[in-house]
């Protein structure tokens, strides 16, 4: 009987030492893009190869705080709360830059991580939701210049009631893979993702003709979370 309380004992210490939460930092870079869907069933193909050739993807930041749950190396439960900016460039027919829309969100992200590893690294797949609330929007011209901002919904309609509609906030489908390495009291992280926009952030030109305008972004972050 002692050996078997002395047995549970230093399982239970070692499965204490596999299972300590983390929290940290994380910063990366975001590649984002604007993808339409049109409200149309007529020359689909033709409009979005035409806002393909006039959009291109646009450069922003994303940082936050990082928290995984208590868990064994095979799955852990994460949460992200995270500033990122997204948005769309727009360009003219040969391609070269006209002007930006860049849109700064705040995410938070509840996701899963499944994977495995050693005592010094970890390597997992990574999905969940994406939950983007809209705070701020700047527009800037061809060399980089502010042309406007606003923290105010874009509600302008002409008097047949079509227009630009801004949405507050947006769902995303969210997969990618991660790395940690351990390095001092805590792990280095390295995770590149996708998110696929499935709610639109714009609807524009409400009616038969219209579309509306969902998120795509690619992003790469680095970071550093402490055991505890």
């Amino acid at each position: 009987m002692k050996k078997l309380l002395l047995l549970i004992v230093v399982a239970s210490l070692g499965y204490g030492v596999s299972a300590q939460s983390q929290f940290g930092l994380k910063f990366g870079l975001n590649q984002s893009r604007l993808r339409p869907v049109f409200d149309s069933t007529n020359d689909k193909a033709d409009r979005k190869a035409n806002y393909d050739d006039f959009t291109d993807n646009l450069m922003g930041l994303n940082f936050g705080i990082v928290y995984n749950s208590a868990g064994d190396k095979a799955f852990r439960f994460q949460a992200e709360l995270a500033f990122s900016q997204k948005g769309i460039a727009n360009v003219d027919n040969t391609g070269k830059k006209m002007s930006a829309s860049r849109y700064t969100y705040i995410d938070f992200k509840p996701l899963f991580n499944i994977g495995g590893g050693g005592d010094s690294w970890r390597a997992y797949f990574q999905f969940g939701p994406s939950i983007n609330f809209w705070a701020l929007k700047k527009s800037y011209d061809k060399d980089g210049k502010f042309i406007d901002g606003s923290d105010e919904w874009d509600t302008d309609s002409d008097e047949e009631g079509s227009g630009s509609f801004d949405v507050r906030g947006e769902v995303s489908v969210l997969v990618g893979v991660g790395f940690k390495y351990k390095l001092g009291p805590g792990w280095v992280l390295v995770n590149p993702r996708y998110e696929w926009g499935i709610t639109p952030t714009t609807i524009i030109d409400l009616g038969n003709d219209g579309y509306s305008e969902a998120n795509r972004t690619f992003s790469f972050n680095m970071g550093y979370l402490f055991e505890f």
